[in-house]
């Protein structure tokens, strides 16, 4: 393992005590100049989402060139995209847009990825702006369509398309998260002191080993379910120990064991190096299985299929499901000189790849990241080999930021597997964001994880990453 990780873990995990949980971080300014605010109490509720830091209608730049419109509700892309004849898509306008152009959004939920077509430059920026403070979302999940049926009991089934993949897939019921269906549904290992103030994405906690000779074997001691109930599943869990947990295909399962395939990289760690730690320490979850399904609010998605118990045990005819279909809700990958402003995201991230004196302001991203099987714990390559193709370049475990002078500023960020904001270029701004239940797929990456993007490792002729300037954040709810 990379020795350095856990120091800058623990970096993190004092810049994240110093910060003030659940308080708005420019107020703490305001409170003391001195920064001398008084200690807060200890939070027993999910800190209330403040996202209002910026008072401005309009944001901060002037616009040299053409302003564009865009209504989800009113417009339609073969119009001219004036206030009066808006564009129906926000890539609409994006494949248009040159520097010193802006693209003003009317309120809506506008389900694409935006890839702007070109760059702005120092003197003519390009603008991506909610127009007049209106409610914009940009999202990557689309409502499910379709006769729902009765499966069995509770339990109500439709075709879908589009499934991201085993452990990637999220399901939201009129607008909040259901959880894919998982055993045990309950912590059984331990109870967290501040149950309830945490996201349910959090992984529930089982009692699990892991054989010390054959890591293919995991036993557990209330697996009396018959022959191969578990067979297909999904194992998350942390083994021995776990400073990060591990996931794997469940080949087969008999009462009390389960045989696995497919595991993450090294499970950490064999007994040869480290004595002072028992098998019997380890914990974790069966997910990816239609038997798990056996509690409201859970769902499950097998050969195109979706299956749901609603989260109040009702009919889902009165209510909106959605599916997450898209990774990235916008990708600003080499762009140079935009600036996005008072944009929502949910069910998609953003990428910064490679990117130079862009910005995102007074963004408000929910559910960023999901993932629950990974081929790298450490630094969130969950599919496996480091390249540009790969993740986390392509959003998948957070907000990625990586070239040079970029900033995330003003913002709230929850709900990410992955990070919150990924750094891995130069001289980053990070100012001004509350960060808040991120990490919960137990990686080494959390709120504000901090690396360097494939191929730009610093020496010292040349240095391409580090420099960042991250402070008045508050940093809160977050794994390592």
């Amino acid at each position: 393992m990379k020795r350095g990780r856990p120091c800058i873990a623990l970096l993190l995990a004092v810049l994240m005590l110093l910060s003030a949980c659940g308080q708005n971080p420019l107020n703490s300014q305001k409170n003391d100049t001195l920064g001398n605010a008084s200690s807060p109490e200890p939070i027993e509720q999910p800190v209330r989402l403040i996202n209002d830091y910026t008072p401005a209608a309009n944001a901060p730049l002037e616009v040299k060139g053409t302003s564009y419109y865009v209504s989800e509700k009113t417009g339609n892309d073969n119009n001219t995209g004036t206030l009066e004849a808006p564009f129906k898509t926000i890539s609409k306008a994006a494949s248009l847009m040159k520097a010193g152009d802006a693209c003003f959004i009317r309120e809506g939920t506008y389900r694409e990825t935006v890839t702007p077509a070109g760059s702005g430059t120092s003197d003519a920026p390009i603008l991506f702006s909610a127009y007049n403070n209106e409610k914009v979302v940009i999202s990557g999940a689309d409502i499910v369509t379709g006769d729902l049926s009765i499966y069995k009991d509770n339990i109500y089934t439709v075709n879908v398309t589009g499934d991201l993949g085993i452990g990637k897939n999220q399901i939201f019921v009129d607008g909040e998260v259901a959880i894919e269906a998982r055993y045990p549904n309950e912590d059984v290992r331990s109870v967290s002191p501040l149950k309830g103030s945490y996201s349910p994405l959090f992984p529930t906690r089982g009692h699990f080993s892991v054989d010390w000779e054959n890591y293919t074997q995991i036993s557990g001691s209330y697996l009396d379910q018959p022959d191969d109930f578990w067979k297909g599943g999904l194992y998350v869990g942390g083994n021995n120990v776990a400073w990060v947990w591990q996931t794997a295909d469940i080949v087969s399962s008999r009462s009390g064991l389960l045989t696995v395939s497919d595991m993450t990289g090294r499970w950490w760690f064999p007994k040869d190096v480290q004595t002072a730690y028992s098998a019997e320490m380890s914990e974790g979850y069966i997910t990816n299985s239609l038997n798990a399904l056996d509690m409201p609010g859970e769902w499950y998605i097998g050969d195109n299929r979706l299956y749901i118990w609603m989260p109040e045990s009702d009919a889902p005819g009165k209510h909106t499901i959605e599916m997450k279909k898209r990774v990235l809700a916008m990708d600003l990958t080499d762009k140079k000189y935009i600036y996005v402003f008072g944009i929502d995201f949910f069910a998609a991230s953003v990428t910064l790849a490679r990117a130079e004196n862009c910005t995102l302001d007074k963004m408000h991203a929910q559910y960023t990241s999901h993932f629950q099987k990974f081929a790298d714990a450490r630094d969130g390559y969950i599919d496996g080999q480091k390249n540009a193709e790969k993740t986390p370049m392509c959003g998948q475990v957070g907000i990625y930021v990586s070239g040079r002078d970029n900033a995330v500023i003003n913002s709230t960020i929850q709900y990410s597997a992955g990070a919150g904001i990924y750094l891995a270029g130069l001289r980053t701004t990070v100012e001004n964001n509350l960060i808040q239940d991120t990490g919960y797929a137990c990686t080494y990456v959390s709120g504000i994880f901090v690396d360097e993007e494939f191929g730009t490792r610093s020496t010292a002729e040349n240095i391409t990453v580090g420099g960042h300037s991250i402070r008045y954040n508050t940093v809160c709810n977050t794994g390592r």
